[in-house]
C-alpha cells in the first residue's frame, strides 16, 4: 500500500486524479494541491481567496472545475466582494479559464458531469442542484429536492445519464436527466442507505458508498 502525506496544517476536502497528477482541495489554506504520482512531488498548483471544496474535470481534458464557498472555520476569509463560484482551473499554469459566479450561501459540496458538458453542483446549505452549462458558463436549471436534509455525494452511471445524490437523512435519490430530471429515491430491504458521505458509482446495481 502507498499513501500521499500532504504536509503542515491542511484540510483536504475532495480528490481528482488526472493521468500521473492527483489534486486535492484543501478547505483551510484555499488551495488546490497537486502530487506528481510518478515523480513523489507535491505542490500547490493555485491559491484562492475562499475556501476551496469540489473538484470534477471533463474526459480528456487539461482542466478542472473547483468549486469555492464562504465558511468561518477556514484561514481564508476573503472580502465582501469574493463570492462563491465554479471555477475553471488549468492544470499546467493554475490560470483561470472560466467562472460561473454562484449565491452567497451556496456550498458546493460535490460536483459531476454528464455527457453534455453539464456540470451538476449539489448545495449542501440547502437542499437542491444547479445545472450548469459549461460551454456557457450559466446556470441552466436548479432541482429542487424537497424534503431531503443535507445534500452529500454526487455520482453518474457509465452512460452519464443517470444521477445518484446521497442525502445525509433521507437516503440516495436517483435523477433520470432524459426524463425531465425525475427523481425517485432507492429503497433497499438489506442495506442502511443513509449517513452517506462520499458516493460513487461502480456498475449496474452497484454503488459505492462512504457511510458514517
Amino acid at each position: 500500500a502507498e499513501y500521499v502525506s500532504f504536509k503542515d496544517k491542511r484540510h483536504l476536502e475532495d480528490i481528482l486524479v488526472l493521468d500521473t497528477l492527483l489534486f486535492a482541495t484543501d478547505v483551510y489554506n484555499g488551495a488546490l494541491v497537486q502530487y506528481h504520482l510518478r515523480k513523489d512531488e507535491l505542490s500547490v498548483l493555485r491559491e484562492f481567496e475562499l475556501p476551496v471544496f469540489a473538484l470534477a474535470s471533463k474526459a480528456n481534458s487539461n482542466s478542472i472545475w473547483v468549486s469555492t464557498a464562504q465558511i468561518p472555520q477556514s484561514r481564508k476569509k476573503g472580502s465582501p466582494s469574493n463570492i462563491p463560484e465554479i471555477l475553471e482551473i488549468d492544470v499546467l499554469t493554475g490560470a483561470t479559464k472560466s467562472r460561473i459566479a454562484l449565491e452567497n450561501d451556496f456550498l458546493a459540496g460535490s460536483m459531476v458531469f454528464d455527457r453534455n458538458d453539464n456540470l451538476y453542483v449539489s448545495n449542501s446549505s440547502k437542499p437542491e442542484i444547479l445545472v450548469l452549462d459549461t460551454k456557457k458558463n450559466t446556470i441552466i436549471q436548479k432541482l429542487d429536492f424537497n424534503n431531503a436534509f443535507n445534500l452529500q455525494g454526487i455520482t453518474i452511471d457509465l452512460d452519464k445519464n443517470t444521477l445518484y445524490v446521497s442525502d445525509y437523512i433521507k437516503g440516495i435519490a436517483v435523477v433520470h436527466i432524459e426524463k425531465d430530471y425525475r427523481i425517485d429515491w432507492l429503497n433497499s430491504p438489506d442495506f442502511l442507505v443513509k449517513g452517506i458521505d462520499g458516493l460513487t458509482y461502480v456498475s449496474v446495481n452497484m454503488l459505492l458508498a462512504i457511510q458514517n
